[in-house]
């Protein structure tokens, strides 16, 4: 009996809040926690905990709400996680993006950006200003400064960063999208360097011999 309550006991689930002085309008960031804890993003705020943003403007997020989620790379509406919104999120969770700062000012526009790269409109309109939901967004100059002409590709994981599509336990329908960042290994860089200095170092042994 007690193996068959486990199991719905431990389903995984997310809830999400507004975060207090950083949440512009219907975007900005957010403060997410999953139960039971998973790594999806800096554990900031105890294990389990991060911030995040919303990736579709057009649903709503019911805060203070156990979703399901799944992780993947594509949004409710088939859209695909974009490189130049991986990169901006990538640098916001280290704390690399420059003149971010967790403001209402601020995270309107990285909210902006992310809707560019994603290709949706700010919501609402009558916020469009403060958005700017456009190719002179800071965070859009910064990201294509940085990735070029492949800002507008498939993340297709890059920078570990993941769409999280929460889900309603109640019904199953379709909830509001966001942001996850799974911690990624060097791609084995590191044990790669280490053969080399193996081999450079077996040669000067040779030589010495």
């Amino acid at each position: 009996m007690a193996l068959a309550i486990t199991p719905a006991v431990m389903a995984a689930q997310i809830n999400v809040i507004q975060t207090p002085g950083a949440h512009f309008s219907a975007g900005g960031e957010l403060t997410a926690k999953t139960t039971p804890p998973a790594i999806l993003g800096p554990q900031t705020q105890g294990p389990g905990t991060f911030q995040t943003f919303c990736l579709e403007p057009l649903v709503d997020l019911q805060t203070e709400l156990n979703y399901a989620y799944t992780i993947g790379q594509t949004d409710h509406t088939g859209k695909t996680l974009k490189l130049g919104t991986a990169w901006l999120f990538d640098m916001f969770d280290t704390g690399s993006l420059m003149g971010y700062a967790h403001n209402t000012t601020q995270a309107g526009l990285l909210q902006g950006a992310i809707w560019f790269f994603q290709g949706y409109p700010p919501v609402p309109s009558t916020d469009a200003a403060g958005y700017n939901v456009s190719a002179s967004n800071p965070y859009v100059v910064q990201a294509v400064g940085a990735l070029g002409s492949k800002a507008g590709n498939d993340a297709n994981g890059a920078f570990g960063a993941v769409v999280l599509q929460l889900i309603h336990t109640s019904d199953g329908s379709f909830g509001q999208d966001v942001l996850g960042l799974i911690p990624v290994p060097d791609g084995g860089s590191t044990i790669a360097l280490l053969g080399l200095a193996l081999v450079g170092f077996e040669g000067i042994r040779r030589r010495l011999a």
